[in-house]
């Protein structure tokens, strides 16, 4: 994609799927992106990945093909948004091992916009701490493509 940048990506994390239980367990990961388009472009681009692919929508949390969030964005400034389609930083962020541990993987020092707590402090939360995540181990390796 012209105009972003791939900076960095996570590990592959394994987990338990969020939601109903009887579905197949999720992958995870998290990468850092540099771009000067604006978070509601880059969810309409995300939007237009996951189509390409071929994911078909279902009930909320259930088996997905693909799912691609944005977690945090910042300019100068942190942003955030609370709006019908774009919620910044993600609602889940702070209570998804899954989300988490990726991101802290790339940032450890990431502090949250709303408590301004430590992110790696929420994962001593026995909340977090419960949630099945396992980092995925494959012969095959991966690679995000922009």
């Amino acid at each position: 994609m012209q105009g972003v940048q791939l900076e960095a990506a996570s590990s592959l994390y394994h987990s338990a799927p969020f939601g109903p239980a009887d579905q197949p367990d999720f992958l995870n990961a998290v990468v850092r992106l540099r771009t000067d388009w604006g978070p509601h472009e880059l969810l309409a681009c995300c939007k237009g990945i996951e189509a390409d692919l071929g994911r078909r929508h279902r009930e909320r949390w259930r088996e997905r093909e693909l799912d691609l969030d944005l977690l945090i964005a910042r300019n100068e400034d942190w942003i955030c948004l609370n709006e019908q389609e774009l919620t910044l930083p993600h609602s889940g962020l702070e209570k998804r091992a899954f989300v988490l541990v990726p991101l802290l993987e790339l940032n450890p020092e990431l502090v949250s916009q709303v408590s301004g707590q430590p992110l790696k402090q929420l994962l001593e939360q026995d909340e977090i701490r419960r949630q099945d995540l396992r980092l995925w181990k494959s012969e095959q390796a991966w690679r995000l493509d922009i």
